[in-house]
């Protein structure tokens, strides 16, 4: 599991319903600014020539927050609960006829939904695949631009 999703699910278990949906929503929006951020140090570096142990010093110094948030932090009460309720789950699913009686179980799925759950978080990966690789060799290898010119394009775009 990523940093991202735990994260996520951190706040979800942790912070209350009114405020919930905008905490999570920011860990993405840190994510997307965490590319940028970095895309900014490889332009820096690229073409001021600056130093590349900059960027590793700022990689360790979040390393460190990340650490010590890691060690610091408690488990949400429902994770900690989750044992029990796991136990809970297996008893309820050797009860077959409890389980066929749930109008979940009986709902037919919809192959064109289940489909287009499974591509959605395929979206993100094509899409930085297609923006950072795929058209770095086209400006790479059409219109001759240097790994410096891409990466300060990938930055301004």
């Amino acid at each position: 599991m990523g940093a991202r999703v735990g994260a996520e699910l951190y706040l979800t278990e942790s912070v209350g319903v009114p405020k919930r949906f905008p905490a999570v929503a920011f860990v993405g929006v840190c994510a997307s600014l965490g590319l940028t951020v970095a895309l900014d140090i490889a332009t820096l570096v690229t073409s001021y020539g600056f130093n590349w142990r900059i960027a590793f010093w700022v990689g360790a110094g979040i390393a460190l927050i990340g650490s010590a948030a890691r060690t610091t932090l408690r488990e949400t009460p429902d994770f900690v609960d989750a044992k029990r309720r796991i136990q809970e789950t297996i008893k309820d699913i050797i009860d077959v006829a409890k389980i066929k009686n749930n109008p979940v179980w009986q709902e037919k799925v919809n192959k064109k939904t289940a489909i287009y759950y499974f591509l959605i978080p395929l979206a993100q990966p094509v899409w930085f695949y297609f923006a950072y690789i795929h058209c770095s060799n086209i400006l790479k290898n059409t219109f001759g631009y240097t790994s410096e010119q891409i990466i300060h394009n990938n930055f301004i775009a």
